[in-house]
């Protein structure tokens, strides 16, 4: 479900399932945030979300409060943190015709996706630039990276590729059907570029031409290395010609790395219910159906 800038939804955040600050959230009624989501109004549902999908709690938003010393969910500590504070008898454990779970999107501890409470479908924002300044964090950062992208293949970028490889990634994106949903990134020092980036959903693609154990350990190694660059940690994904082993795809999982593989009929599958390839087809598809619509009263 693609959003417009001025909706507002409802919100998921990433948690840990097995974090014991979960039953302390329900008893207090106040969840720490690392920053302030603007998509979600007042009186809007908030529900906590594990990596499995499976909804943990859920609250009315009733109030924020700003600027205070908190533990967030991935256990950092924020001194200009903030509380999502739940309505008064409202954060429960789902029941009813609450949702058990929620498809959204969940590649980092503490991260935001929206949803639609009604229909309990994801929504997605279209970011522009790749970052949401507000849902950014509050602390000031000096120059930030990636200070700049460049557009897909530009510059030669492909020239660093191997053949195999290229063609992988330009059969992705012409199935995604939209080539400026893609980027690439300089990274620091190295003077080397990011195979794949999707600015939209903040993620970092490294793309092999075989499903061999030694080149799979070799792309966890150089996303992990590539990750460490950016100052918001994107999420980490593998583009594959086929699909790996089911064991194979459970490792990748447990190191939160998405798998993305071509099928037999040329169409791609991915290991996050279809967030980076059925997903993305869809909003590229919705992007070319919307008509321009030329100023009312252009100037002469």
């Amino acid at each position: 479900m693609i959003a417009q800038p001025e909706d507002k939804n409802d919100l998921a955040i990433h948690w840990s399932k097995g974090d014991k600050r979960i039953a302390k959230i329900l008893q207090s009624g106040r969840c720490p945030s690392y920053s302030v989501p603007k998509r979600i109004p007042l009186g809007g549902i908030v529900a906590l979300v594990a990596t499995s999908g499976d909804v943990l709690l859920l609250f009315q938003l009733a109030r924020i409060e700003q600027t205070v010393n908190v533990t967030v969910a991935d256990g950092q500590r924020r001194q200009n943190g903030y509380y999502l504070v739940a309505k008064r008898g409202t954060i429960r454990r789902p029941r009813g015709r609450d949702p058990r779970v929620l498809n959204v999107n969940r590649h980092a501890l503490g991260a935001f996706a929206y949803f639609d409470h009604s229909t309990f479908k994801r929504v997605i924002y279209e970011l522009g630039n790749g970052t949401d300044p507000a849902d950014a964090s509050a602390a000031p950062v000096h120059k930030p990276f990636p200070s700049r992208r460049v557009p897909f293949f530009a510059n030669n970028i492909g020239k660093t590729l191997s053949q195999p490889e290229k063609r992988l990634i330009m059969a992705y994106v012409e199935w995604i059907g939209d080539v400026t949903m893609f980027v690439h990134h300089p990274l620091k020092e190295s003077g080397l570029y990011t195979d794949l980036f999707v600015p939209r959903c903040w993620t970092l693609f490294e793309a092999k031409s075989s499903i061999a154990r030694g080149i799979l350990r070799e792309a966890v190694g150089q996303l992990f290395d590539y990750q460490r660059h950016y100052d918001r940690s994107p999420r980490l994904a593998v583009l594959l010609p086929e699909r790996p082993a089911s064991n194979v795809i459970g490792l990748f999982e447990k190191k939160r790395i998405v798998v993305v593989w071509r099928s037999v009929s040329g169409s791609f599958r991915d290991s996050l219910d279809g967030v980076l390839t059925k997903d993305l087809r869809e909003a590229a598809r919705a992007k070319k159906a919307t008509p321009f619509s030329p100023p009312s009263n252009p100037t002469p």
